[in-house]
């Protein structure tokens, strides 16, 4: 499941930023909420629009959940309880959360250059089939997905090597990784055509499982309105009661019809959001991240980093994260003066396949 890593590599008394790990550094990110919206939409919701569970990105949704059940029923309240709802599958929740719940797209931060780029909006591949898939489904043009990831911060231990003599001569990275649950929240409520257009996005940090009644407000606030036109044709799911099922599995009660399956071959009465596959590389671009790397990085760094890279094992949100953390780390290694012993320490302890 991606999440938030906020990893910190300490090489040589280095602090070396991963993914924005503000937070092991001591620096505190401002509480913030922003909306924005592709220069292309309008600022009505193309009709009708299908609303998903709130879909909970979290390595341990117990840190999110309490933030989870109010940002819901706030949305509920917002949406009208005559709007189609669906729940989310498990293989379409790693969709979900490896294209909505990354850094770039929680971000309250959006640069006016991204803001205005075609390529932050765009569909991606894995996530523009399933919305397609869902949109055919249900009869909706639109879908309106809530998102929340609990952050981690994860640090990287540390191994001293010594010489004979007992003294020190390289510290180099365990590939052994500790995280935890560092208090924030990344919340955001995104409005996606079927064609896996992002159209609009609310997003913001929040800080522990308090009161965020006023932020949560703020971030709903601009939210298009979600249009249930249509809707007749294709009765809305039953939301899941059970506060633990959340975003975890729903089936349509759409009425059967003599019309074909939707692509896919999915039946007429599972929601293409539970049934969704998922491809083994979806989003990953491991070349781009590696390319990152210190071109004159000495050979076993540069074998440590692809190696540790191909193996990295999770959603493809999570191994891209991971992976840039390893190329960040071989940077700082090697502009020290004993790159290449560290380096060479480092290949040997590159991640079992």
């Amino acid at each position: 499941m991606p999440r938030k890593i906020r990893e910190i590599a300490q090489v040589g008394g280095a602090c070396t930023f991963v993914l924005g790990a503000l937070l092991a550094c001591g620096m505190q990110p401002a509480k913030t909420v922003a909306a924005y919206k592709n220069p292309v939409f309008d600022g009505k919701a193309p009709g009708p629009t299908l609303v998903t569970t709130t879909v909970d990105c979290s390595k341990n949704p117990s840190e999110s959940r309490p933030v989870a059940q109010d940002f819901q029923a706030m949305l509920n309240k917002k949406i009208g309880q005559g709007q189609q709802k669906a729940g989310v599958g498990f293989q379409s929740k790693e969709i979900l959360c490896s294209t909505l719940a990354t850094d770039k797209m929680l971000s309250p931060r959006v640069s006016d250059d991204e803001a205005r780029s075609a390529d932050y909006w765009k569909s991606r591949p894995a996530f523009g089939e399933l919305t397609d898939r869902t949109g055919q489904q249900y009869g909706v043009k639109s879908l309106l997905v809530p998102i929340i990831v609990a952050e981690e911060a994860c640090s990287r231990d540390t191994e001293t090597m010594r010489d004979s003599q007992g003294r020190v001569i390289a510290t180099t990275e365990s590939s052994h990784v500790t995280c935890g649950p560092n208090g924030y929240l990344d919340v955001g409520v995104f409005l996606v055509a079927s064609d896996g257009t992002i159209l609009w996005k609310s997003s913001g940090v929040l800080q522990g499982n308090g009161d965020h009644t006023k932020e949560l407000e703020q971030l709903l606030a601009t939210m298009p309105n979600a249009s249930a036109e249509g809707s007749g044709d294709a009765p809305a799911a039953t939301a899941s009661t059970d506060d633990s099922q959340v975003a975890m599995k729903e089936t349509s009660t759409q009425k059967d019809t003599k019309d074909p399956p939707p692509k896919g071959g999915a039946k007429a009465n599972v929601s293409a959001l539970t049934s969704a596959k998922v491809t083994a590389d979806d989003a990953v671009d491991l070349g781009s991240v590696l390319a990152n790397m210190d071109s004159k990085a000495p050979a076993d760094c540069k074998t440590f980093a692809k190696t540790s890279c191909e193996r990295a094992k999770g959603p493809a949100a999570t191994r891209q994260a991971i992976c840039k953390g390893y190329v960040d780390a071989v940077n700082v290694v090697s502009k020290q003066s004993s790159a290449k012993t560290t380096c060479s320490a480092m290949l040997k302890n590159v991640p079992k396949a």
